[in-house]
């Protein structure tokens, strides 16, 4: 039982992120990493790889475990999707996403280390490992320099006078394909943050306008359940407004 668990143990690593966000979406909550949480994060993943491969080369030494060709595919989607995963929460900038290639590449390496001393059939793994690999690189060049032809920012930052609910006025510019102005509201009671990760309940989305209305848009509380945009009332919790 002990051989199988530590043949396990990279792909149960390399899932705890992905499968972590599609619970917290499903129970309709959102993730955001800062800078310094993704670098965090990827460094934890490098050096746990690092360590997995070193161990399996040690213990390979010692004596023979065989890591079963399902165990190995399991470990080569979840690294692709935590690949993936940190390519979108990245902000799109070329270095960012260099730096998340040159990360996870590493941990491909190792992966490619680990199942050349350990799985079997090793030959038709390593080569699907690989081509994920490099599809992956091509993945992140054109995220790289194709993410970021839209940006979207927080303009403005509004509290209700109890402290329940933050509005947030959010211009979204996508260049030649136009944007928008947003108001999003957000339960502050359904926050945790860790400064280098914010987890948050999905926003209330209460106003939808042009891309340029951020300039001259009011806001204003009436209470800590009624926002006031351009002198019209939007209740929380409901798709009509009172005007």
């Amino acid at each position: 039982m002990k051989k199988s668990i530590n043949a396990f143990a990279p792909a149960l690593f390399y899932a705890v992120l992905p499968v972590s966000l599609i619970l917290l979406r499903i129970f309709g909550y959102k993730v955001v990493f800062d800078e310094c949480g993704v670098l965090f994060l990827l460094a934890v993943y490098v050096i746990v790889s690092v360590a997995f491969a070193v161990a399996a080369c040690r213990k390979r030494m010692k004596m023979k475990v065989e890591l079963k060709p399902l165990e190995s595919i399991l470990s080569v989607l979840f690294l692709t999707v935590s690949w993936i995963v940190f390519l979108f929460k990245e902000n799109g900038t070329v270095s960012g996403c260099m730096v998340i290639t040159a990360a996870m590449f590493i941990c491909f390496v190792c992966e490619i280390i680990i199942i050349t001393v350990s799985v079997k059939h090793k030959t038709a793994v390593s080569i699907f490992l690989c081509l994920m690999c490099v599809v992956l690189v091509m993945f992140s060049i054109f995220f790289a320099f194709f993410g970021t032809l839209g940006e979207t920012k927080t303009v403005e930052i509004t509290g209700s006078p109890k402290g329940i609910y933050r509005a947030e006025v959010v211009c979204i510019d996508q260049g030649a394909l136009g944007g928008n102005t947003v108001v999003d509201v957000y339960d502050c009671r359904k926050e945790l943050d860790l400064h280098f990760v914010r987890i948050f309940k999905k926003p209330e989305r209460v106003y939808i306008g042009e891309w340029y209305e951020y300039e001259d848009m009011m806001l204003a509380w009436s209470g800590d359940k009624i926002l006031v945009i351009n002198d019209r009332q939007y209740q929380l919790n409901s798709t009509c407004a009172d005007n």
